[in-house]
């Protein structure tokens, strides 16, 4: 008899032990009808005690060995566990090379591979770091920038499948370092990915879809982004200096304190964004729409605004050194004569007359009744 099937008649032996002890109270005294009565009672009540002593020693005896038993089986199955995890892993890694007969990728082995990493790093977080590693590494290998093509091509499924893994990995709100530097993502789908602190200096999101994408603190300088959709992203604190946003549309996004000095913004629909405090020095805002935006405090020394939309845009306390702004709209913009005295071509822009000075916004805030 195995030592688990002697556990499981334990609790039977028991059992029959207390029956035999209840028993022998209860009906001992024809056996001892030869003794006193007090020597009988004497008897009974100590053999009870013995009885119960021993099922007690038993019983105790029964549940440290079950105890016992149930950690080493959870360990053993923590070893199958990590045994079964690094199977997994290695015959992963050896699938996302996988090639047709020709020596071409076999990108549907290759994405099935993505596929188990994805699961196995969330069954194991130990995994998790280098997985996203491996992951960015495989998509800077290949699908590198190339900035000599002629023609745009959609992104490859297996690179669509990687970037997908790694937007989705940092979900439960753990930030992953991720070097996606110098790779071609354009056209990639990337809608509320975690890419915060991703390293994306000089890749190509061209026609990127990133609608509410989490890019905090990313790294983005001399990116291309033209036509990206950025809708209610969040950029706060990323760096973009020398980037390409051309035509991208940012409307409700956060760019709050982010760095874009240099970059291309012509044509950028930033309707309602966030720019508090941003660096956009040098930049080109040509023809940018800026309508409703919060331009608190910004930085657009030297920066071109030439055909601009500034319609109610809130420029307080933004410094406006050699702005152009050759036809911009500043209808209804929050912004002071003497930070207009500093920009070039002032007398260019259209509905100057109709500014509004800090002062008399504050002043509006504070005297206009509650909203209902």
């Amino acid at each position: 008899m195995g030592l688990f099937n002697q556990y499981k008649t334990l609790p039977f032996i028991i059992l029959a032990f207390v029956i035999g002890a209840f028993m022998l109270m209860t009906q001992g005294g024809a056996i001892w009808d030869w003794l006193s009565a007090s020597t009988s009672s004497a008897i009974m009540s100590n053999l009870a005690l013995v009885a119960f002593g021993i099922v007690g020693v038993i019983f105790s005896f029964w549940r440290t060995k079950i105890a016992d038993n149930q950690e080493e089986a959870a360990q053993n199955v923590k070893i199958t566990d990590s045994n079964s995890a690094k199977h997994i892993f290695h015959q992963a890694i050896e699938q996302l090379g996988a090639t047709h007969g020709a020596g071409q990728p076999n990108r549907e082995v290759r994405v099935g591979a993505m596929y188990a990493l994805e699961k196995l790093s969330q069954a194991n977080e130990e995994y998790t770091q280098v997985i996203m590693s491996l992951l960015s590494t495989y998509i800077r290998e290949n699908a590198p920038q190339n900035t000599e093509k002629t023609t745009q091509e959609p992104i490859a499924t297996d690179i669509q499948a990687a970037i997908a893994v790694i937007g989705r990995s940092q979900q439960n709100g753990k930030t992953i370092a991720i070097n996606l530097s110098n790779s071609d993502l354009t056209e990639a789908h990337l809608t509320k990915a975690n890419l915060t602190k991703a390293n994306l200096t000089k890749a190509s999101l061209i026609k990127a879809s990133l609608w509410r994408a989490k890019l905090i603190e990313a790294y983005l300088n001399s990116a291309d982004l033209t036509k990206a959709d950025l809708i209610a992203a969040d950029l706060s604190n990323a760096i973009l200096n020398d980037a390409i946003l051309t035509k991208a549309v940012l409307l409700d996004a956060d760019l709050s304190m982010v760095i874009l000095n240099d970059a291309i913004l012509t044509e950028a629909v930033l309707f309602g964004s966030n720019l508090r405090l941003v660096k956009f020095k040098g930049a080109q805002l040509t023809k940018a729409i800026l309508i409703d935006t919060n331009l608190r405090g910004a930085d657009l020394t030297n920066a071109d605004l030439t055909k601009a939309d500034l319609t109610k845009a809130d420029l307080t306390e933004a410094v406006l050194w050699d702005t152009d702004l050759t036809a911009a709209d500043l209808n209804g913009a929050i912004v002071s004569t003497a930070q207009l005295a500093h920009a070039k071509n002032l007398h260019l822009a259209k509905n100057v007359d109709k500014i509004i000075t800090p002062e008399a916004a504050d002043s509006s805030d504070t005297t206009a009744p509650p909203a209902k």
